[in-house]
């Protein structure tokens, strides 16, 4: 707490220290500066925290933590986290039955489009890249180069060790995506309640983010974006809540001037 008191130490970070956006050749996109994977820098690596939190946050088998993160315990490291942001593969959601309080089905499908699983690789040597620059060489780093449990048997370094790291190591990372990669397909939560007219199916809300068909009834959150965005959502969220409460005042005559 010392430390903390005066800007140094771990407390003074706020875990991730760097962000990148690449646009790899597995893009849904052809716009050459519209990115599809983000690499986040955290300052700290998994095992730092081999607590059953971290396992079950990653997603993380037993086998895994203990023989590739833990050996890095009270080691001065860091890890590369890309995040896919346009996944090709698509999942869904069905309503489990007409009770509101039940969860609803999600139907997750991860790398049904290989491009998705050869886009998380790309961001991976893309990050590897980076590391391998004079200024981290010059502080030393070292890429981690234990093989991952379940990818022993393949080259390490070639891309199709890589291939199957992502199959092996990847989870879901909501909003917000050493070397000791943890790859995540990023999830935004958007596009559960599309905004659009009503002469397109797959909308729930209008322009005044009111429900198709209700009265009374509004969904001001995320949910109304009909794609997921390159970025984080904490603006966009700020912005839907301030426009939505505008709009509310004004249908119910409570807008000043």
């Amino acid at each position: 707490m010392i430390s903390y008191a005066f800007g140094r130490g771990p407390f003074t970070s706020g875990n991730t220290e760097s962000v990148a956006y690449v646009k790899t050749p597995y893009s849904p996109y052809a716009d050459p500066n519209w990115p599809d994977v983000e690499i986040i820098q955290i300052a700290l690596q998994a095992g730092d925290d081999p607590s059953p939190g971290t396992q079950s946050y990653y997603r993380m088998k037993s086998s895994i933590m203990n023989q590739y993160f833990k050996p890095l315990f009270n080691t001065r490291a860091f890890m590369y986290s890309p995040l896919l942001m346009h996944s090709r593969t698509k999942g869904s959601m069905k309503l489990k039955s007409t009770n509101p309080y039940d969860h609803p089905i999600f139907n997750y499908k991860y790398f049904e489009d290989e491009r998705d699983l050869k886009a998380l690789a790309y961001g991976i040597q893309a990050a590897i890249n980076i590391t391998g620059q004079k200024p981290f060489i010059d502080l030393g780093v070292e890429q981690y180069t234990v093989p991952l449990p379940g990818c022993e048997t393949i080259e390490f370094n070639t891309i199709e060790y890589w291939q199957c790291y992502v199959r092996v190591l990847t989870t879901t990372f909501y909003h917000y995506i050493n070397l000791a990669v943890v790859d995540r397909i990023e999830s935004f939560q958007v596009g559960t309640c599309k905004m659009g007219p009503t002469s397109d199916p797959t909308t729930v809300v209008d322009a005044r983010l009111r429900v198709h068909g209700m009265k009374n009834l509004r969904v001001v959150d995320v949910g109304i974006i009909p794609t997921p965005p390159s970025a984080h959502l904490a603006a966009l969220a700020y912005m839907i809540g301030e426009k939505g409460a505008d709009m509310i005042k004004q249908d119910n005559g409570l807008a000043n001037g």
